[in-house]
């Protein structure tokens, strides 16, 4: 999936399947989705109506094995049309606190594949 930008990803990620609610800094009305995948430096949020390349995003998600409910900005960086299309999100500001919960979460997942 080289279309996808993961060239430059410098962090693990795991297959999610968690409700999601975005907007962006523009429209203030809220979207649900499903997040398709996660790491502690972004996500990617399966949509039919996804934001443009280079958008300012706001996402909210909740980790419930950990229940913690996330908040963080970021910019769309890559958008994928068409059914199961949707948009790659680096995320650029995010609270120490869920970082923290995020990475601890993304590590218990990897841990869990490893050993299923």
């Amino acid at each position: 999936m080289s279309s996808g930008g993961e060239e430059g990803r410098r962090q693990e990620r795991v297959d999610v399947r968690l409700h999601t609610v975005y907007h962006d800094e523009i429209n203030a009305d809220e979207s649900d989705s499903l997040m398709s995948n996660l790491s502690s430096g972004g996500c990617f949020i399966t949509t039919s109506r996804p934001l443009s390349q280079g958008s300012r995003i706001n996402v909210r998600f909740r980790l419930d094995t950990l229940g913690t409910n996330i908040e963080a900005s970021g910019i769309v960086r890559w958008v994928k049309p068409g059914d199961g299309g949707g948009m790659g999100i680096q995320f650029d500001s995010i609270s120490e606190e869920d970082l923290i919960s995020l990475k601890r979460f993304v590590a218990e997942k990897l841990e869990s594949e490893l050993f299923a």
